[in-house]
């Protein structure tokens, strides 16, 4: 067989692998968003372009906290849906491993959520969890979730935030 009876098929192959990669590429580029860029996040609450925690109590890392009033509280920058209150936060004793019952409030008009107890024990380290998955997310009624928190507040892809601190030594 001479060499000149296979270029027609090697050029032929070239050719629809082109063709194919040019039409992955249109494909690709019709299927990415134009922008994808999330908007910055400017904790206004005028502004409802994101869902963002403007403070938190007691602060991130904080030693030495009293143990009442006993209280765990994330301000947002406008309302959260409240449907499922009982679920969005959570505090947990860091040195045992446990959910520390409480109890949950949402104050309209400051946007505080807030876990309540008796009190704090001393010498603990608690952590504090705002929000989570399916009943335990914590978005705005259009959908938002939370997108800013404070220095010092751990924020996942999810929207959940967490952050500790350590009430005084017994």
């Amino acid at each position: 067989m001479s060499l000149l009876a296979n270029r027609p098929t090697m050029l032929l192959a070239l050719m629809l692998t082109a063709a194919a990669l040019a039409c992955a590429a249109v494909l690709l580029a019709r299927s990415a968003p134009a922008y994808s860029a999330e908007p910055a996040c400017d904790a206004d609450p005028a502004t409802t372009d994101c869902l963002a925690v403007t403070d938190v109590s007691p602060e991130p890392n904080a030693t030495d906290v009293p143990l009442e009033p006993a209280a765990a509280i994330a301000t947002f920058n406008q309302l959260i849906n409240i449907d499922h209150l009982g679920n969005i936060i959570r505090l947990i004793n860091v040195d045992k491993g446990k959910r520390v019952d409480g109890t949950e409030q949402y104050t309209f008009g400051t946007n505080e959520l807030a876990i309540a107890l008796a009190n704090f024990k001393c010498g603990t380290t608690y952590k504090v969890i705002v929000g989570g998955r399916g009943s335990r997310a914590v978005r705005t009624d259009s959908g938002l979730k939370i997108h800013e928190v404070p220095a010092g507040v751990t924020l996942t892809k999810r929207g959940v935030a967490s952050w500790k601190f350590d009430t005084v030594p017994c």
